[in-house]
């Protein structure tokens, strides 16, 4: 990811309602969530998610899947990693799994969706501990 993309990506997750939807995909994890579905989780009307929807899919934060009339959304992880690798990239190893491990908390993760570069199966007592390897 280059200072572009971080950028975009960022301005799109700094407004409430956009982190919003993000934190629900992510916890939905890859089966995704329909549009509806998400109108009615954050109470929010049709023509505002769209608007919200439309700029997280133009970072690539997000990507929608036609299912006949409706659209199913999913959180794109590896853009999600990619974002955190570039946000972490020449830190030190304990700010990095400082960053990491708030970053997972504000995100409230389902651990079965975690990002393929941070191992779970490390995890000790608080979020600090967990182990975390940069992907090459």
């Amino acid at each position: 990811m280059e200072i572009n993309d971080a950028t975009a990506a960022l301005a799109a997750l700094g407004q409430s309602t956009r982190l919003a939807v993000f934190r629900l995909l992510v916890e939905a994890g890859p089966d995704g969530r329909m549009v509806g579905e998400i109108a009615e989780a954050l109470a929010l009307p049709g023509a505002t998610l769209s608007f919200h929807l439309k700029e997280l899919s133009a970072t690539g934060l997000i990507h929608g899947e036609s299912r006949g009339r409706f659209i199913c959304y999913r959180a794109n992880f590896d853009a999600m990693s990619a974002l955190i690798e570039f946000l972490t990239r020449n830190c030190c190893p304990c700010f990095f799994r400082l960053f990491i491990a708030r970053f997972v908390a504000m995100l409230e993760f389902n651990f079965s969706v975690m990002p393929s570069f941070i191992d779970t199966s490390a995890v000790g007592p608080g979020p600090v501990f967990y182990r975390v390897g940069v992907q090459q």
